[in-house]
């Protein structure tokens, strides 16, 4: 059964509070989903779990998840950030694919023409609280 990408994110989000080992999502509560994971547009599950999710499980399930991030390439990843509509999901995409990717989107992201000037700002407040000197 195909579900949309809210409906089957919701639910995989749901039941792992309760039913992941690891708290609070790990890869062996999501085995029996990656293929109905895979199947899904990666652009589209990736912006609803980054927009919609805590920090904690957002970055946990994308770590869970390598095959999704796989299927990213350069324009990909420009193509992900460029649908994101807040700033949390651009703190959640920088955090993640800095920390563990080892890929850095935060000049592109501040040079890019397409992001909103609040955006930018935002980032860069974030950064600045974060790495003061």
């Amino acid at each position: 059964m195909k579900r949309n990408i809210k409906e089957f994110s919701d639910y995989i989000s749901f039941h792992a509070m309760s039913e992941a080992e690891i708290y609070p999502v790990d890869r062996f509560f999501l085995e029996p989903f990656v293929p109905e994971i895979l199947a899904l547009n990666e652009i589209e599950f990736v912006k609803y779990n980054f927009e919609t999710s805590s920090f904690n499980y957002s970055i946990r399930l994308m770590l869970c998840l390598p095959e999704v991030w796989s299927k990213f390439d350069y324009d990909k990843m420009i193509a992900l950030y460029r649908r994101f509509d807040t700033i949390f999901e651009f703190l959640n995409f920088i955090i993640f694919t800095n920390a563990y990717l080892e890929v850095d989107f935060i000049q592109e992201i501040l040079n890019d023409n397409v992001i909103a000037e609040d955006i930018k700002r935002d980032i860069r407040t974030f950064l600045a609280s974060m790495y003061p000197n």
